[in-house]
């Protein structure tokens, strides 16, 4: 693996990224980290009302 090209790339989409991809790319990542079951029961007092709604709007995409 060239890792310099990796960093490069990595460092192009930090750049490029738009506040619209990376949420996206975080509830996308939520949804292929966490079992779905688990999701469900997060407590309110664990997540920030922001958290609650990408939460939910990516359980409901999934």
């Amino acid at each position: 693996m060239r890792y310099d090209q990796l960093e490069a790339e990595v460092l192009r989409l930090i750049v490029g990224a738009t506040d619209s991809s990376v949420r996206t790319f975080g509830e996308q990542t939520v949804t292929r980290l966490v079992q779905p079951v688990l999701l469900h029961g997060a407590a309110e007092d664990e997540l920030t009302r922001e958290a609650q709604g990408a939460l939910a709007t990516a359980c409901a995409t999934s």
